[in-house]
């Protein structure tokens, strides 16, 4: 997440204060058609959201998603197993960011 947060010039805050300022805007909303398409779809999904707050060991993604085992696709692939593919990075993130603009998804 910090290369997302750099390259869009935001904040990287912890998950529970993400969470809490969310929450805080729900409250300050009574009428979901009043406010931002972005803000409406966050809002929408806000019990979601709140999984994350009870993350265990068994997740990712600060709870939201399951823990995926990848050993057996690891040994049974030659393309996992080769180490001249370089993990994702800065510059991928940034590149993400850049299209995700260049075609109006992101400001």
């Amino acid at each position: 997440m910090q290369p997302l947060a750099k390259t869009l010039g935001v904040p990287l805050v912890p998950y529970v204060e993400w969470f809490a300022r969310l929450e805080s805007s729900a409250r300050d909303v009574d009428d979901l058609t009043s406010i931002t398409h972005n803000k409406q779809a966050a809002l929408k999904l806000i019990h979601f959201y709140q999984i994350g707050l009870n993350a265990s060991g068994n997740t990712e993604s600060c709870g939201l998603l399951a823990r995926v085992a990848s050993d057996k696709g690891i040994s049974a692939s030659t393309t996992l197993r080769d180490e001249a593919i370089a993990p994702l990075n800065d510059q991928d993130a940034q590149s993400w960011v850049r299209y995700w603009q260049s075609i109006g998804f992101l400001p």
